[in-house]
């Protein structure tokens, strides 16, 4: 099987990672909650890293958002549930960059949200 095809070309590496991703999601969407990819139990060596810097950047930029820990095999799981509706392929190379983002409803705009809703920045 040619995985170019499937997962299309990486000709750049860590070009685009999910914090840059992120930047652009927070001011699009409203972000109401968000799933870490951590290691599984029983995780040893590389695998299971002390600090993943990863996850202090998503928590800087989106203050007031709550985080759920969720063991890697588990986040493959919830990644491939019938009700994850868009999935953003980056090309983070950081292990557990993995992030998994419910998105929320906006409010009705009006004179003073004409964006629909709160401005995250």
């Amino acid at each position: 099987m040619d995985t170019d095809m499937l997962y299309g070309p990486m000709t750049h590496p860590g070009l685009l990672d999910v914090t840059r991703i992120l930047e652009v999601l927070k001011r699009t969407v409203p972000i109401e909650r968000a799933g870490l990819m951590v290691p599984a139990p029983g995780a040893v060596g590389i695998e299971a890293p002390d600090v993943i810097p990863a996850h202090d950047e998503y928590r800087a930029a989106l203050p007031g958002v709550a985080f759920d820990e969720i063991p890697r095999w588990d986040f493959y799981d919830a990644a491939k549930a019938e009700d994850v509706t868009v999935v953003i392929v980056s090309a983070d190379q950081r292990l557990y960059a993995n992030l998994l983002l419910t998105i929320g409803v906006r409010a009705p705009a009006n004179d003073d949200n004409p964006g629909g809703f709160p401005s995250r920045r």
